[in-house]
């Protein structure tokens, strides 16, 4: 008659071998969620909108007013906007207005790729007649009015704030093939507006 090996006693060198097999399975387990753990913590950290939001908050500044790049703002420009069908004329002035928040975390969701411009009052009327580029694409996105209490901003006096969102799916084509700097430095995003 044969016993089960689930009944037989087991060797001193058998029970060695399957404490050492344990403790190294867990090891490597505890090494993987530690290590998942710290690049989630440093992806966080490291995202420009939480970056300019420390600094912003070490320094002791409203960080919902801060200018993100160094542009002066409004800017004119004759140029037309690239590849748009907007049935303006090539001669058509356009004004340029950077970010005051940028959100790059397409690792969150969807609608976690944004950019809030402060826009002054006299265009309210003109918002529908804006989009928004990023340097390095070839295409334009709308832009609409920000929901100020939503994104926990404070519109500058006589500014109203638009939002203008970058496609996920794209932001995530950049962060693999190595763009994804391009997408959060702020100065290339600009908001452009056609009066």
């Amino acid at each position: 008659m044969q016993l089960s090996t689930a009944l037989m006693p087991q060797t001193d060198q058998q029970r060695k071998l399957k404490k050492i097999t344990k403790n190294l399975v867990n090891r490597y387990w505890m090494q993987f969620l530690i290590g998942l753990l710290l690049s989630g913590i440093a992806t966080y950290f490291i995202s420009n909108a939480t970056v300019n939001r420390w600094q912003a908050l070490w320094s002791g500044h409203d960080h919902a007013n801060l200018p993100l790049c160094s542009m002066p703002m409004p800017e004119l420009s004759s140029n037309q906007f690239p590849n748009q069908s907007l049935n303006q004329s090539q001669d058509r002035q356009r004004l340029a207005f950077k970010p005051i928040r940028l959100v790059v975390e397409p690792w969150r969701g969807e609608h976690n790729v944004y950019a809030v411009f402060a826009v002054p009052l006299t265009y309210y009327e003109t918002y529908y007649r804006s989009l928004m580029q990023v340097e390095g694409t070839k295409k334009g996105w709308e832009a609409t009015i920000a929901d100020a209490k939503g994104m926990r901003l404070v519109a500058p006096e006589g500014h109203f704030l638009m939002v203008s969102f970058f496609p996920t799916r794209l932001s995530i084509w950049y962060w693999l093939t190595g763009k994804f700097a391009n997408l959060q430095d702020p100065c290339n995003w600009t908001l452009y507006i056609y009066p």
